[in-house]
């Protein structure tokens, strides 16, 4: 049910900043967040058409299908903040259909998708972890369906969230301008506009409760996890890397020490007679063209397991910066909810255009991510648009 708030104020201006509006905030939704979002949709849709290919069939490309399709979600929800975030552009955004959409709709779909994001990023991160650890835990993570994984975090967190539906509600504010502009003008006027408010159910016992719960999980329990997994992830990687350039220096060495010994054998070789000196260049050229042969294909393997290596990594190091973003969203998540639970000025509207558009952005960036640390996304996209024909 609505409620009515009656106040006094000097001018119009005065009446939109006790809400949370400012020119500069609602510059900041049209001008910055609606076009991240939009683009963050656009972006989203190539990348779910390419990663639903065949040759994306290993386990993280399926959480990766989700994640996206997740994200896609997320930014076409947050284009629609602009019915409500906007109100010195659009007239709309003051009523009660905008707000019932913004309490009811946007809010809790923005929540449950953000929730959903944060619990499917952990798995993909254990699945990168999977492949730098033997540990028999991480064995049994492997043999899960992803699928099957998304499935039941969506049906927890819809368990868990759909109290949230009930958190907020619209509110009608009633004030006397007594300094309205219109025309030439300057006069009283009562206004009307809408915002939302707290529910009378989020101050019971057991709303509280939910949102503790809620909060716990979505941010604090999310935001450790992700740091501990990126953290034990960067150790297992430096111990990969110099596992490798170990492996390489060994190599080297060993190879060098072939050549010297046959450096030493073409010595002795030298001080036989001229007749089998004649035979031993011509064995010389046959063993040379062999042992270039042999060099030539092992040169062109280990090209080839080079690329798969830094391949690997370049993955490891997409999931680590999706993870990052995800960790600087959560921490403004905690900024907003702890402020906004002391303190009702105007700084708490400023903190949620922030908290909110590092959603946004979170979800906007899987695709520059895919392009630039995942070379057969990058080479599908190119190929998608005809980018590789000169």
């Amino acid at each position: 049910m609505n409620q009515t708030v009656s106040l006094k104020f000097q001018t119009m201006d005065d009446f939109l900043y006790s809400v949370g509006s400012t020119w500069l905030l609602d510059s900041f939704f049209l001008f910055v967040s609606v076009p991240t979002s939009l683009s963050g949709f656009i972006m989203n849709t190539i990348s779910m058409i390419i990663l639903m290919k065949k040759e994306y069939k290993v386990n993280l490309y399926k959480y990766l299908r989700f994640y996206t399709l997740l994200g896609l979600a997320i930014n076409l929800v947050s284009i629609f903040l602009i019915v409500t975030t906007t109100r010195r552009y659009f007239a709309f955004n003051n009523t009660l259909a905008a707000f019932t959409y913004r309490a009811y709709f946007c809010m809790s779909a923005m929540n449950t998708g953000y929730f959903i994001g944060s619990l499917v990023e952990i798995f993909i991160s254990f699945d990168r972890l999977s492949t730098l650890s033997n540990h028999f835990l991480i064995k049994l993570y492997k043999r899960l369906n992803p699928y099957l994984v998304c499935f039941f975090v969506c049906i927890f967190v819809l368990l868990i969230n759909c109290s949230y539906y009930f958190v907020f509600m619209p509110v009608k504010r009633v004030a006397l301008i007594l300094n309205y502009y219109e025309g030439a003008a300057n006069q009283s006027k009562i206004v009307e506009l809408y915002t939302f408010t707290a529910s009378d159910y989020s101050k019971t016992t057991l709303g509280r409760s939910m949102s503790y719960i809620q909060f716990a999980i979505r941010d604090i329990f999310t935001l450790i996890v992700d740091i501990l997994v990126n953290i034990v992830t960067v150790r297992l990687l430096k111990k990969h890397l110099l596992k490798k350039s170990n492996l390489t220096r060994v190599s080297s060495s060993e190879s060098t020490a072939n050549r010297s010994v046959r450096i030493m054998s073409q010595d002795v070789s030298t001080l036989k007679t001229d007749f089998k000196s004649q035979q031993v260049e011509l064995s010389k050229m046959e063993g040379s063209i062999s042992e270039h042969d042999k060099s030539h294909q092992s040169r062109s393997v280990s090209v080839v397991a080079k690329k798969s290596t830094n391949a690997e990594q370049k993955i490891t190091m997409m999931v680590l910066s999706m993870v990052s973003l995800s960790i600087y969203s959560h921490i403004m998540q905690i900024i907003f909810i702890t402020y906004s639970y002391y303190n009702t000025n105007f700084y708490v509207s400023l903190i949620f255009a922030f908290s909110s558009y590092s959603i946004t952005l979170k979800n906007a960036a899987n695709f520059p991510l895919f392009y630039c640390f995942n070379n057969n996304f990058k080479k599908s996209f190119r190929e998608m648009f005809g980018l590789n024909k000169k």
